[in-house]
């Protein structure tokens, strides 16, 4: 796709985003009988323990949770039909764990995108963060290979005003993306309780299967298209990158216009400057000869 000086011209002269985004593309054609599906969200929004319901880790983790910020790397795990899950950091806390989810998600054929709806709405760092996405994928892949998770619903499900946030929630996706994304309520700690208790009752109602089935059938479909995928993921890449080298170029053009009016400027205010300095001895250079002649006569 790009040589090394390329690359090397690239992340000099485009954006960093733009530059992760073409580094992401050549990772993807690295793995290119997989599909990679990576989690993307706030911090205990749940990413690892829905990727744990989703690989049925129900005894032991397969993606570590807690209380307190436990995913510091990318953990990944391959389950059936090609899918490889990707856990990342929880977005907005350090910039180290926002650098490498971002990096992360560059290479992504799928991505979770996590809102623990007990917060809410969804805040600016998450608008934020889909807004980056939608810019570095385009809306195109939002809309095809983005999916929109609203996880804990055990902890708001049962309230009055439950699907009013579902439906302020989607507005605010919408927005965000510019596209309709798919749109999952999930509760893994219903799933995960009733496969320990053998309860159906609670896995059926945590939405954990219907997202399972759907992502299986997304992945089935990505493989058999993944090399078509990949090529108009990167024409549109390819695009961006001469939008933003002509642009760059334009504001450098800029940039040495003003250097040179500004240089022609100085220079000829100093002219101005060193002409008045000039006239002004010559005219008392031609005062004095005038008196010595003067002196001389008299």
């Amino acid at each position: 796709m790009f040589s090394k000086r390329e690359l090397k011209t690239l992340s000099r002269y485009c954006s960093e985003d733009l530059y992760k985004a073409v580094l992401g593309l050549i990772k993807k054609q690295e793995y290119s009988n997989c599909v990679r599906v990576i989690n993307t969200g706030m911090v205990s929004s749940g990413k690892s323990s829905i990727f744990n319901s989703l690989t049925d880790s129900i005894t032991e983790e397969k993606f570590p949770t807690g209380a307190a910020r436990t995913t510091v790397t990318a953990d990944e795990f391959m389950v059936e039909h090609g899918i490889v899950f990707v856990d990342t950091p929880g977005i907005d806390v350090r910039e180290e764990d926002d650098v490498l989810a971002f990096d992360t998600i560059a290479s992504a054929d799928l991505i979770l995108m996590i809102h623990n709806v007990k917060e809410g709405d969804l805040i600016r760092s998450e608008t934020d963060w889909i807004e980056r996405l939608r810019d570095l994928k385009g809306k195109e892949f939002l809309q095809q290979k983005m999916i929109f998770i609203g996880s804990w619903i055990d902890e708001r499900d049962r309230d009055g005003d439950y699907e009013e946030l579902i439906s302020k929630l989607k507005e605010m996706l919408y927005k965000s993306a510019g596209v309709e994304i798919p749109f999952f309520q999930v509760s893994a700690k219903r799933y995960l309780k009733g496969k320990r208790d053998m309860k159906k009752a609670l896995v059926n109602k945590s939405g954990i299967n219907e997202l399972r089935e759907y992502l299986f059938s997304l992945s089935d479909k990505i493989l058999e298209t993944k090399k078509d995928s990949i090529s108009d993921e990167e024409g549109y890449i390819l695009q961006k990158t001469i939008e933003e080298l002509v642009l760059n170029k334009k504001k450098r053009e800029l940039i040495i216009d003003n250097i040179k009016k500004n240089v022609t400027e100085y220079y000829q205010t100093s002219f101005i400057s060193w002409e008045t300095v000039f006239s002004t001895y010559k005219t008392y250079k031609d005062r004095l000869e005038t008196l010595k002649k003067e002196r001389s006569k008299m």
